[in-house]
């Protein structure tokens, strides 16, 4: 991987590291040295390839995500926003979409 480069950034008067190939900002930080700036961009370039940086992403699952939309729905229901024949409707479709299983998709709900 190539070194992520630094800049000076003269609206701003710091240097600013492009770290959008680690998946950041193009202008990550406020640096007021040259040195400080590549200490840093070594140091995210190096925790980029032992995976430090990369966040764990929660899977949701379709059929909770469907429960929340249906719960606030119901409150709907409940302060006479929409109809009960509105609601049913809703939650029949939501049926219908949840029974369909698209190639490896099923196993998100």
């Amino acid at each position: 991987m190539k070194d992520l480069t630094v800049k000076f950034w003269a609206q701003r008067g710091y240097y600013v590291i492009n770290a959008s190939r680690v998946g950041l900002s193009h202008s990550y930080g406020n640096f007021k040295s040259y040195d400080a700036a590549i200490a840093e961009a070594e140091l995210l370039k190096a925790k980029f390839l032992t995976g430090a940086i990369v966040q764990p992403v929660a899977v949701t699952k379709c059929l909770d995500a469907s429960d929340n939309f249906l719960a606030s729905q119901m409150r709907r229901v409940e302060d006479d926003e929409i109809s009960l024949a509105h609601f049913k409707d809703l939650k029949r479709g939501m049926d219908f979409v949840l029974a369909i299983i698209i190639d490896a998709f099923n196993k998100w709900a």
